[in-house]
């Protein structure tokens, strides 16, 4: 796998902690691809690479103080928060296909 060190210094200069509830496992190629399908789009080698090393992640403190720039109008405002980022394992509570699942109709395709 291809090792991307922006990804990682990001990622070293937030605060974060994994999530609760089962193990941290990295997912398998068998997982990306069936995410592929699920999103009916490739899954890109950055995100690839964030959920095999990272996965399911909370990042700032309790308040979530990590914001990111909105880069188009929303009625957010011009920042969001970046809470939570699911990870692709089957049968984890909060797993990025039961999320993918419970928004499908909200998610545009690809």
């Amino acid at each position: 796998m291809i090792e991307y060190p922006w990804i990682d210094a990001i990622i070293s200069a937030l605060s974060f902690r994994r999530l609760e509830g089962m193990p941290w496992i990295a997912p398998t190629e068998a997982d990306f691809e069936r995410l592929a399908i699920s999103v009916g789009a490739p899954v890109p080698d950055e995100y690839r690479y964030f959920l095999f090393r990272y996965g399911a992640v909370l990042f700032g403190d309790e308040d979530f103080t990590v914001k990111a720039p909105i880069p188009e109008p929303c009625s957010w405002g011009e920042q969001v928060r970046p809470g939570i980022f699911y990870p692709l394992l089957q049968g984890h509570p909060w797993s990025l296909e039961e999320q993918l699942r419970a928004c499908r109709e909200r998610i545009p395709d690809g």
